[in-house]
Formats: C-alpha cells, sequence, structure tokens
C-alpha cells in the first residue's frame, strides 16, 4: 500500500496519467499530489504533442490546464479522452469554471477551478481510477459478448446451409457441428466456418 491507501495492483490498473500544460508548476503539483495514484506521470505541453506521445501509449486519465498552448478548445480535449475511452480533468481560472462546467456537461470530464486544493485533487483522482477500471471493463465485457454474437452468427448460418443443402434437421445439424468441432479439436465456430465454405457460402 502507499501513501494513499492503493495497492500496487490497483495503482498499475490505473494505468498513466497525462497532464497536459505549458507551465512546469503545474505538472510539478500533480506529480507530488497524485504520483502514489498512477503508473506513470507524463507531461506534454499541447494537445497536438499529446496525440503523438499516445498513439501507442496506454493512458489511464487526462489532466488538463487551460488554456491551451496550441489554441486547441476544451471540445478537442474532451474529444480526445472519449476517443480513448479514458476520464478527463479539466483545471480553469475561477471566472472559467461555470462555463466549461456548461459546456462539459454530459460529458465524461470532471472541471475543478484554481487554486487548486491537494484534498479534492485526490478525491477526484480516485473517482478517475476508478471510472477508467469500470470502463475497461464494460469494454472487456462488450467485445466478449461481441464475440459470441459473432460466433452464433456463423454457426447458425452453417446450421442453415446443412438444413437447406442436406436436408438436415436443426437438431442434426446442430450435431454434426459439435461432432465435427470435438473430432477435429477445434472450436463450434471455426466447424461452421469450414461447413460454410465447403458448401458454398461465407
Amino acid at each position: 500500500m502507499n501513501s494513499h491507501g492503493i495497492s500496487n495492483a490497483h495503482k498499475n490498473d490505473a494505468g498513466a496519467a497525462l497532464v497536459i500544460t505549458d507551465k512546469n508548476e503545474h505538472f510539478s503539483l500533480l506529480k507530488s499530489t497524485l504520483s502514489g495514484l498512477f503508473s506513470d506521470m507524463i507531461q506534454v505541453r499541447s494537445l497536438g504533442e499529446a496525440v503523438m506521445k499516445t498513439a501507442n501509449r496506454q493512458v489511464g486519465a487526462v489532466f488538463a490546464f487551460l488554456p491551451f498552448s496550441d489554441g486547441k478548445s476544451i471540445d478537442d480535449a474532451a474529444g480526445f479522452a472519449e476517443k480513448r475511452s479514458v476520464p478527463l480533468c479539466v483545471f480553469v481560472g475561477t471566472e472559467l469554471y461555470p462555463e466549461t462546467a456548461y459546456r462539459m456537461k454530459g460529458r465524461y470530464a470532471f472541471v475543478l477551478s484554481y487554486p487548486i486544493q491537494a484534498a479534492m485533487l485526490i478525491q477526484t483522482a480516485n473517482i478517475l481510477i476508478s471510472s477508467r477500471i469500470y470502463i475497461s471493463r464494460l469494454s472487456a465485457e462488450r467485445d466478449s459478448l461481441q464475440d459470441k454474437i459473432t460466433d452464433m452468427s456463423v454457426i447458425n448460418r452453417a446450421k442453415l446451409l446443412l438444413v437447406e443443402k442436406r436436408r438436415y434437421t436443426e437438431e442434426q445439424a446442430h450435431h454434426a457441428l459439435e461432432k465435427a468441432a470435438m473430432d477435429r479439436g477445434i472450436s463450434k465456430r471455426k466447424a461452421a466456418e469450414a461447413v460454410l465454405h465447403a458448401l458454398g457460402s461465407g
């Protein structure tokens, strides 16, 4: 466990924190406060640099300080985070807080104003981490479900082909695919794909 009460496993699940700011003092503040929560802290000075540096790297959360040095907007930052399915925390001056909070309503983003309080920062970061882990699990479940749906589609097409061209009953087609999969040591989907290929469909 670290000083924030976070286990190393949880810290690794959190991934790296990407900090978008051209001011080193901003990055130093976040690093000193949050480094115990994330596997790494990465500073980039613009949204454009963020896109390049994270093209092949997993990011767990994005912290962005407005305004951006390259003239990009808060909507660009939100789009960047949403494209990568990671939560976003935006820091703005007090005078910009109401407008920014309104623009981020309904989007997966937190908005905090200066001055930044350490306790609020840690609490927000923990929410981001929990949210990121939850999103990752949902994404994995969605991918698994999509694979199952695709499997069933291929298998059902093969069954229909066996019924139409071999005059099997639905039960016979079902058993034929199971037997082919077992005999050849392959998945039922692979057996179904072989049937589709052999009978001229797919």
